[in-house]
């Protein structure tokens, strides 16, 4: 059986790029922007319903275009997370994280809830693996409104590197 799993280095780390379309959900006057970061997953693991999960950290910045003028929201993401492969191609990850985010002048910070959906393709480019990356994610913050929620997706594209240690 192929594992899709990422490699991981001596020390148990493995790194991975995101890079894909950020799209709004709940939030008026904006549209689809960009989204990249990077994905440090670690060598700590333990057993959760019958599965190996394993600990990681994401970082990443996403940005949606506003609409009217030049008042785009920008967010800053650093999420840990735990990651099950249900399936051998199929990767789901949960996480909890810290989000500040601006839209012009005005900036808050809030708490992230995100997850992922991964599907592995079957490829390898000289180390390089590839996924699917379909990403869902509630902040309870949003700039300018006082108990507001910023609400998106994320369609991109998850790259394991052959960078580890």
């Amino acid at each position: 059986n192929e594992t899709f799993r990422p490699r991981r280095g001596a020390l148990g780390f493995g790194i991975a790029t995101i890079i894909g379309v950020t799209i709004p959900v709940t939030m008026a006057g904006l549209s689809t922007g960009s989204n990249m970061g990077i994905r440090i997953d670690t060598p700590i693991s333990f057993n959760l319903a019958g599965m190996e999960a394993n600990v990681g950290t994401d970082i990443y910045l996403s940005k949606m275009i506003a609409s009217d003028g030049s008042d785009n929201l920008k967010l800053t993401n650093i999420i840990g997370n735990v990651s099950l492969f249900p399936l051998s191609s199929i990767e789901i990850r949960m996480g909890l994280g810290l989000t500040p985010l601006s839209r012009g002048d005005i900036s808050a910070t809030g708490l992230s809830i995100p997850v992922d959906i991964n599907y592995y393709l079957p490829m390898n480019l000289s180390g390089f693996k590839f996924a699917l990356n379909l990403h869902a994610q509630r902040t309870m913050a949003y700039p300018a409104e006082s108990g507001g929620a910023t609400d998106f997706l994320y369609l991109g594209l998850l790259i394991n590197t052959p960078l580890k240690f």
